[in-house]
């Protein structure tokens, strides 16, 4: 290939990058607000609610994430089921002094037993399915904060004719630290690059997977999907659950509101291992899938590469391709800071600098570290755990 031919070719893929920013942002910006600026009418529950939280271990926010569900404005039934391997688990004690504190709410906490070979969420969440006594069955993980009437619009969006699946865009918020960090990279990679292109993808045209923060469902349709337990054997259920409700011809709705999760206290090293998990899980879905994403999520990364073939070529020929290259560069570097602040002021709720300029940092060095080396690992470690993936995230083996 002639470095003219490889120059259009990165400028090419640098261009799409930058337009599918764009559209991702504006798309998000016209369809999508915090749960926050909701009106104060909480509409009746069309059915009774079962709400699961699976849980392993707790941090500094555990408590307060919990409040706030089982204080939700729910005009209805509703329990919350937390659900733990055993009473050893350090959140047990904060579960009993939850319950201690709502006397009034319906709140159980349940024991699902060493998880074995399966996946320790999805082990918990299907102890908590197995337990759930209403006709609809929702997951949240214990790191998002809901706001009052969270539950009452999910629920409203799920009575919609032909919806299998509803579940929420979770966006991290309250950053804990003033400068950058593991918890700034895993969030500007969540908040900039997986969260805009699938939320704008999804809101566009519904897809068969979901994001797993916060989801209700039917018991009707999880049980005719054949329930939960067979999902306990891969990394991501996101992925598994909504191919499943896709092929019952429902719906994978997203609702367009946010919650949020805070910040995670990691350092660089954390914060890397954190991203290398999520990329491994995207590399088991399949080769073509990550390489889509890699073209097309990150057009800094792209256009740098065809500012560096210009270069190339001017000293090789004295070609001038670097200009175009240079401009390229320039756009993508600026979309990115614009798109990501724009996010920040009116979806994130954050400060509008300097996270998105992280951003153009994280496509130059982290992108070809975190995703070169996720084209070869088949290993992720989760809450203390070691899975060993096959294709489409069904683990193979685990350790520790």
């Amino acid at each position: 290939m002639s470095l003219g031919i490889l120059f259009w070719a990165l400028f090419l893929v640098g261009a799409v990058g930058i337009l599918g920013a764009i559209g991702a942002c504006a798309t998000l910006l016209r369809r999508v607000r915090p749960l926050a600026d909701e009106v104060s009418f909480v509409p009746p529950a069309p059915a009774p609610l079962s709400l699961i939280v699976p849980l392993k271990g707790m941090d500094e926010h555990t408590e307060e994430h919990l409040a706030a569900l089982v204080t939700s404005r729910f005009r209805g039934e509703v329990e919350y089921l937390f659900v733990m391997e055993t009473a050893d688990d350090p959140a047990y004690s904060l579960c009993t002094r939850i319950r201690a504190l709502h006397p009034d709410h319906e709140i159980r906490i349940i024991f699902s037993g060493p998880p074995g070979a399966r996946m320790g969420k999805q082990h918990n969440l299907a102890a908590g399915a197995r337990e759930a006594r209403y006709s609809v069955i929702g997951s949240m993980d214990a790191d998002v904060r809901v706001a009052p009437t969270t539950l009452a619009v999910g629920m409203s969006y799920l009575a919609q004719p032909g919806t299998g699946i509803v579940y929420f865009l979770p966006g991290y918020t309250n950053p804990t630290s003033s400068g950058p960090g593991g918890g700034e990279l895993v969030a500007l990679y969540s908040n900039y690059y997986f969260l805009a292109n699938f939320g704008a993808l999804t809101l566009t045209r519904p897809q068969p997977a979901i994001i797993g923060a916060l989801w209700l469902i039917r018991r009707a349709t999880l049980q005719t999907i054949g329930g939960l337990d067979q999902f306990t054997r891969v990394v991501s259920d996101d992925a598994a659950i909504g191919k499943a409700i896709a092929r019952q011809r429902l719906r994978c709705v997203l609702v367009p509101h946010t919650v949020s999760i805070p910040f995670e206290s990691l350092d660089l090293a954390g914060g890397r291992r954190h991203l290398t998990k999520w990329i491994a899980m995207l590399r088991a879905e399949g080769l073509l899938t990550y390489l889509t994403i890699l073209l097309t999520w990150h057009p800094i990364f792209w256009s740098a590469l065809a500012l560096l073939v210009g270069l190339v070529s001017l000293a090789a020929d004295h070609s001038r391709w670097w200009l175009p290259g240079l401009f390229l560069f320039g756009i993508a570097a600026l979309t990115r800071v614009i798109t990501g602040m724009l996010l920040n002021a009116r979806i994130y709720r954050l400060p509008v600098l300097p996270l998105p300029l992280l951003a153009v940092v994280y496509e130059l060095v982290g992108v070809p570290v975190l995703f070169g080396a996720g084209l070869f690992r088949r290993t992720i470690e989760w809450k203390g755990r070691r899975y060993r993936l096959g294709r489409h995230g069904v683990i193979r083996g685990t350790s520790g």
